[in-house]
């Protein structure tokens, strides 16, 4: 798995996805951690503004890309949406 393919599941493991919603032993819902989530956005943007110039044009772009997926399916979810990820 690539790095597009694996940012936007970084966020399974803050409740973003379907796999992360349910608690393995009771099977209970639990709501997206969009703390951890902003955090993790966070993160990457700091890591985008520290290799700027650093960067080929494709990895420039991955980036950008990415960042912008993510920041769309973090407001999804802060606005109710359940899922940041679709399976």
């Amino acid at each position: 798995m690539d790095a597009k393919q694996k940012g936007p599941h970084e966020l399974c493991d803050h409740g973003g996805c379907a796999e992360a919603d349910d608690q393995p032993n009771t099977g209970e819902r639990q709501d997206p951690d969009l703390v951890s989530a902003h955090q993790m956005i966070d993160l990457i943007s700091l890591l985008q503004d520290k290799t700027k110039g650093n960067l080929t044009a494709d990895e420039a772009k991955l980036v950008d890309d990415l960042l912008y997926e993510l920041r769309m399916r973090f407001v999804q979810a802060q606005q109710g949406e359940r899922r940041i990820i679709e399976p």
